[in-house]
């Protein structure tokens, strides 16, 4: 997978925490098939003919049984990468990371960007919503020195940021170095402010982006540093 791929995620993220994209929400459970109710079919009575003592005959109808609906019950399929304890794990790019509580999931939206959590109203996104988006790819012989570079290149290039506010190093729970930067976004339509961990690992390369508008930004940093420093790798 290209470094371009993996760092898609400074414009995608940007689109989903400022904008009013409209990226279709996929639910972390899903209820599969919708219920149905088999249309009722109409039966003949069945008829039975006797014999009389004068040799008569006597027609005897019998009763109808009545129709029943057939009701088909959902089945409910749960995420397969969300686990009881809070954190998302994902075996197709091998790390798990914890999940923000209440903050809702979405599941490979885009390409190289496994997971997003967002903090909104249920079934909408909101202008300024915050937003933590995971992206992930591999590639031979890569550094964090080399990708983190090539990242800061990309985001400026892009122009979907408007000033580089702060860049610094640091190491996770497990003390698994990352290099952190935080920018201003350009306005889309409100200020915003990100903070992206940049992490290689064993040539797999994962960028960990916490987003929020401006005004809420520096409320919401210690969650992205948790969130985080929470990731590990498999």
């Amino acid at each position: 997978m290209s470094f371009k791929k993996i760092c898609f995620f400074f414009a995608f993220s940007c689109l989903m925490s400022c904008g009013e994209t409209k990226v279709k929400n996929k639910p972390s459970a899903k209820t599969t098939p919708d219920t149905k109710t088999a249309a009722p079919v109409t039966k003949k009575p069945e008829a039975t003919i006797t014999q009389g003592k004068n040799g008569e005959q006597k027609i005897t109808l019998g009763k109808i049984k009545e129709p029943t609906s057939t009701e088909v019950k959902p089945t409910v399929q749960q995420s397969k990468g969300l686990s009881s304890n809070g954190y998302y794990q994902s075996a197709q790019y091998g790390f798990k990371i914890k999940h923000p509580q209440n903050w809702d999931m979405l599941e490979n939206q885009r390409e190289s960007v496994p997971v997003v959590f967002m903090n909104r109203p249920k079934g909408t996104f909101s202008k300024g919503a915050e937003s933590i988006s995971i992206a992930a790819g591999s590639k031979d012989n890569v550094t964090l020195e080399s990708f983190y570079n090539f990242c800061k290149t990309e985001l400026i290039q892009s122009g979907e940021t408007t000033g580089i506010v702060e860049e610094s190093i640091g190491q996770n729970k497990r003390g698994q170095i990352f290099k952190r930067i935080i920018f201003n976004r350009k306005p889309n339509p409100i200020p915003s402010m990100a903070v992206s961990f940049i992490f290689v690992e064993n040539n797999n390369s994962y960028v960990v982006t916490g987003s929020a508008s401006t005004e809420k930004f520096n409320a919401m940093r210690a969650l992205f540093e948790d969130v985080a420093g929470s990731i590990e790798f498999e």
